[in-house]
């Protein structure tokens, strides 16, 4: 199984990332799953919005900070298959998702 580590400063610089009237931030844990449903979808493009700059993503017990959209873009269209999330926990400002 593969992982995704995302810190929680993507909640805060994306542009969708304000939920409803109040505008309040998205929780980490909600742009996880907003993720999950892009990728699923095949939307790379969606799924790349939701990464920050120096996101931090690990696979394979190696880790890499993309450095922006495109890299994040190249990122979401080289996994192998959707993004079903079996498990996540959050330590801080980071979400963990397996």
């Amino acid at each position: 199984q593969r992982q995704l580590v995302i810190p929680a400063l993507l909640a805060l610089l994306l542009a969708a990332g304000f939920a409803g009237c109040g505008g309040s931030p998205a929780q980490p844990a909600d742009v996880v799953e907003q993720w999950s449903r892009a990728i699923s979808s095949g939307d790379n493009e969606a799924a790349a919005d939701l990464f920050a700059d120096g996101a931090t993503v690990s696979q394979d017990g190696r880790s890499s900070t993309l450095a922006g959209h495109e890299e994040a873009l190249a990122f979401n269209a080289s996994l192998p298959c959707g993004g079903k999330i079996v498990a996540q926990s959050a330590d801080g400002n980071t979400v963990t998702v397996t």
